[in-house]
């Protein structure tokens, strides 16, 4: 006699169910099954922060990843960028944004890369002085606590919500879109 009760090599046949839908459920977990695509997107913020400290940590330690990740910023960032307006005004602008000190994207755009390849997102301020320049400036993403979207279109991101260090409160901060893709606000009735 082996498993079953069955002679050793004997075969057994199987067949399908179905279940009939409009009986009882069986499992007492049924009530907790969701479908595919129904549950929020965001992780929860430690598992974020966790992932992202792992896949920083196999950068720096694995040198495969470490591989990865370098063919990756090359394929994005390559040996450099280069932009020409045929208009000397334009392209004196584009200079001056490009290669001042302020933002340094001919130094800086490989770290971009590769900081929003290991943490899969990047948040770059944006902002303007009193003279019209405009600077680029890098946020940890470990530190965003939420990003808020248009409640009449989810693709467009309206405000990331910065965790201040050491602190529950958080900044927020407007996120730069087209006017043409952000609609006008409606006046509170």
């Amino acid at each position: 006699m082996s498993f079953f009760g069955l002679a050793p090599n004997q075969p057994v046949r199987t067949t399908e169910g179905i279940a009939d839908l409009g009986a009882p459920t069986i499992d007492p977990d049924d009530a907790y099954y969701r479908s595919l695509g129904t549950a929020p997107r965001d992780l929860l913020g430690v598992t974020l922060t966790r992932a992202q400290n792992l896949c920083v940590s196999l950068y720096r330690a694995n040198p495969i990843a470490n591989r990865i990740i370098r063919i990756y910023t090359s394929f994005l960032a390559g040996h450099g960028t280069s932009i020409e307006a045929r208009n000397p005004e334009v392209q004196a602008v584009v200079d001056d944004f490009w290669t001042s000190p302020r933002s340094n994207f001919g130094r800086n755009h490989r770290g971009y890369a590769r900081d929003w390849l290991l943490m899969g997102e990047a948040v770059h301020p944006v902002a303007v002085d009193t003279a019209g320049n405009t600077t680029v400036g890098f946020i940890d993403p470990t530190t965003v606590a939420s990003i808020e979207r248009d409640p009449t279109n989810n693709m467009i991101l309206t405000t990331a919500h910065i965790r201040r260090s050491n602190s529950a409160d958080t900044i927020p901060l407007d996120i730069v879109t087209s006017t043409a893709t952000r609609p006008a606000p409606t006046p509170a009735t």
